[in-house]
């Protein structure tokens, strides 16, 4: 299983040669963006890699739930696919590939979260349950049990996809069609209040929002016992 079998990125391929049809001499430019989008969607499935190890009965969260995603999205669009633009597919493809980066940790960056008093007290102080249990008979410091050390990692997964995504070179191709700013708002948009989604805005080529909304919808919808 791949997520080069799906429909959505046959889909981005098809549009790029209907485009190179029409501007042959373009066509080194589109196999670039093409290359591009495969390098940053390679560089999310790596990272997915190394998710079960922290969550071990989580959903499984490698390249199987990025296909899950990508033929949801496709089941969802039914038809309407074919309104997609270039850039539409491409967003949709690399938020599958990317959105759950930040359930990743190595060994150090696992620590450093723990070790980030603002960041972890900031989540028990939001989930009162937790905190009366890390405190539980007058303890000077939390004392977290596996279960909430992996509810406060994966509630902070989907900002950590800004850190991770600029660790990586954007290609230079992608630059204004679509951007790793843009990449990151929508990623980040799944584990934030659906309110979030009102400041995603709609690009000349490319709707954040809808991009945004369909991630959400299709990531749902994938569960497994």
């Amino acid at each position: 299983m791949s997520y080069k079998d799906e429909t959505l990125w046959k889909y981005l391929e098809n549009k790029i040669k209907l485009n190179d049809s029409k501007l042959p001499g373009h066509l080194h430019i589109e196999h670039s963006y093409l290359a591009g989008i495969e390098h940053i969607c390679n560089y999310g499935i790596k990272r997915s890699l190394t998710i079960r190890d922290n969550f071990p009965m989580y959903t499984l969260h490698d390249e199987t739930h990025i296909c899950n995603v990508l033929r949801i999205m496709a089941n969802l669009l039914g038809r309407k696919i074919q309104q997609l633009s270039r850039d539409e597919a491409a967003m949709l493809i690399l938020s599958a590939c990317c959105h759950d980066i930040g359930m990743s940790y190595s060994d150090a960056e696992k620590a450093s979260i723990l070790n980030d008093s603002y960041r972890l007290n900031k989540y028990l102080e939001e989930n009162c349950d937790e905190y009366v249990r890390v405190y539980a008979g007058g303890k000077d410091k939390p004392d977290l049990a596996d279960d909430i050390v992996q509810n406060y990692l994966r509630s902070v997964h989907h900002e950590r996809v800004k850190e991770l995504l600029y660790e990586i070179d954007w290609p230079e191709v992608l630059e204004g069609k679509v951007d790793r700013e843009d990449l990151i708002r929508v990623c980040q948009s799944h584990g934030r209040n659906v309110s979030a989604l009102d400041e995603l805005d709609a690009l000349p080529t490319l709707d954040l929002r809808f991009c945004a909304i369909l991630l959400r919808l299709a990531d749902i919808l994938d569960f497994d016992t």
